[in-house]
């Protein structure tokens, strides 16, 4: 009844298939783990996260900055300009010229003293 699954093209072609599945298989593991550093990934808790954001005062940074901190992901916010909206509790801004080396440089330690 099913005597054209014997045929040499279809056998050879599912073969090659077959084996196109398991190389992309394999391609997308390996890949992950390189992106990973070959570490294995454990669950994402927000709660452990420390983002750091610049131009989080205004516009596209304001809205990824209101995104995290719904999912309880503590930010630190950096920006020459002061909010000028009421942060959430989970978000610290430090006013902080990023051209400025120095201006960093205080900054980073101010964030290492108060968020580890």
């Amino acid at each position: 009844m099913f005597d054209f699954l014997s045929a040499p093209i279809i056998t050879s072609s599912l073969s090659v298939l077959m084996g196109s599945i398991v190389l992309y298989y394999l391609h997308t593991k390996i890949s992950e783990r390189v992106l990973n550093n070959f570490q294995v990934s454990d669950t994402w808790i927000p709660e452990n996260e420390l983002v750091l954001l610049t131009g989080g005062s205004g516009g596209i940074g304001r809205q990824i900055m209101e995104d995290l901190s719904r999912q309880k992901v503590r930010v630190v916010v950096l920006d020459i300009n002061r909010p000028t909206f009421e942060l959430p509790e989970n978000a610290t801004f430090y006013q902080t010229d990023i051209t400025s080396a120095s201006s960093l440089s205080e900054t980073g330690t101010a964030i290492r003293k108060s968020h580890g």
